[in-house]
């Protein structure tokens, strides 16, 4: 039998924490989900302002992101890399 090296994580150990992860992620979606139905229903004025928001940005990152792409393909190409470094 070949033991593991110290300090390493086993396929299951890695498979395990996987699922944990993913568990809590999937919970915090629903609890997300439930929270803003909630808020829907008893908030509709501001929740319809907040999507109103949230629209508003989408399409003026998205109009902007067009314009750098359209003028400058390989500048915005960089800048958006250099970002997530």
């Amino acid at each position: 039998m070949n033991p593991e090296p110290v300090g390493e994580q086993s396929g299951w150990e890695i498979a395990g924490g996987f699922r944990y992860r993913s568990g809590k992620k999937v919970a915090q979606v629903v609890t997300d989900t439930v929270e803003g139905a909630y808020n829907l229903v008893t908030s509709p004025i501001e929740s319809a302002k907040n999507i109103a928001g949230n629209v508003q940005v989408l399409v003026e990152d998205t109009v902007e992101l067009r314009n750098k792409l359209y003028h400058g393909f390989d500048g915005t190409v960089v800048s958006i890399v250099e970002q997530y470094q």
